[in-house]
This record gives structure tokens, C-alpha cells and sequence, in this order.
């Protein structure tokens, strides 16, 4: 008899170390992701992750994309400085959502 995978509780994991590897794992898969779409389908795909700690984690599967993502980190960075970042990217990001 084989063991179904069943639906994940989606809560904050407490415990600090526990929480960091999950990150990373999971970063790591939705890079994986990003490459594969941009790869399969011939999409141009940006993607942007920050860390509990404020680190930028990036991809992108074109240049143009990549100066996009360059001139924002940079534009954020030195506009707001780093504590600002998250809020004015996500506001961004829903921005983009409600445009497009």
C-alpha cells in the first residue's frame, strides 16, 4: 500500500532554523520552476524574492528583463533604502497585477 502525499497546512513555521532551510529549499524549487516555464514555453519570466532578512533574490530568463530587475534594485535601494524595499515592491507587484 503506498501513501498519498496529502494537503500541506499552510502556517508560519516557529521554529528560526527550521524556517531558513524551508526558505531555501523552497527558493530553490521556484527558481527551478521559473527556469523550466521560460525554458518550455519560450516565456520571458522575471521573478524576485526577498528573505525575511531583506535579501533580493532574482531571475530572469531575458536581458531585458534582467535591466529591469537591475534598475529597480537600485532605484529601491537608494530611494528608500533596504528597510522600504519590501513594502514598495509589493506595492508594485499589486500595482502590475491590478495594470495587467
Amino acid at each position: 500500500m503506498t501513501s498519498k502525499r496529502g494537503r500541506v497546512l499552510l502556517r508560519r513555521i516557529e521554529d528560526k532554523t527550521s524556517r531558513q532551510v524551508r526558505f531555501s529549499k523552497r527558493r530553490s524549487g521556484l527558481f527551478k520552476k521559473a527556469f523550466e516555464l521560460a525554458t518550455l514555453c519560450d516565456a520571458e519570466v522575471a521573478l524576485l524574492v526577498f528573505s525575511p532578512a531583506g535579501k533580493l533574490y532574482e531571475y530572469s530568463s531575458s536581458s531585458r528583463i534582467r535591466d529591469m530587475i537591475s534598475w529597480l534594485d537600485r532605484f529601491l535601494f537608494t530611494s528608500f533604502g533596504r528597510s522600504e524595499m519590501l513594502r514598495c515592491t509589493t506595492t508594485l507587484a499589486l500595482y502590475r497585477h491590478a495594470v495587467f
